[in-house]
């Protein structure tokens, strides 16, 4: 089954439809600050904190660990006290999925990375 025949694929426009098959990104319509902005949630709510931290995690997870380092000063602002569990709880879970992928695509890794 080729995609130009899916369901799905035929509602939308031939625009996107032209920008999928060229592009192959699912980034067709709006980007996800986009999204956020217009989803009208408070800039600097708890989601808004949420939000920051999976973007930062699903571009690189290496930042995400850079920051909670350099957050290491802060850590007696009331503030930071509530973001640091946050941080840590979606780096721990961030982790774990990414682990439970990794065995999903290579089954022989899994004795290395489940206990």
């Amino acid at each position: 089954m080729s995609i130009s025949s899916n369901p799905i694929f035929k509602t939308l426009s031939e625009k996107q439809q032209i920008s999928l098959l060229e592009n192959g990104s699912g980034k067709l319509f709006k980007t996800w600050d986009t999204l956020f902005t217009e989803s009208k949630f408070n800039p600097k709510g708890v989601f808004s904190k949420i939000y920051f931290i999976a973007s930062v995690y699903a571009h690189s997870e290496g930042i995400l660990a850079l920051q909670l380092k350099q957050a290491k000063h802060l850590k007696d602002h009331p503030f930071m006290k509530e973001t640091l569990y946050l941080m840590l709880f979606y780096s721990y879970l961030m982790t774990n999925i990414m682990i439970k992928n990794i065995v999903k695509k290579f089954p022989e890794a899994e004795q290395r990375l489940i206990i």
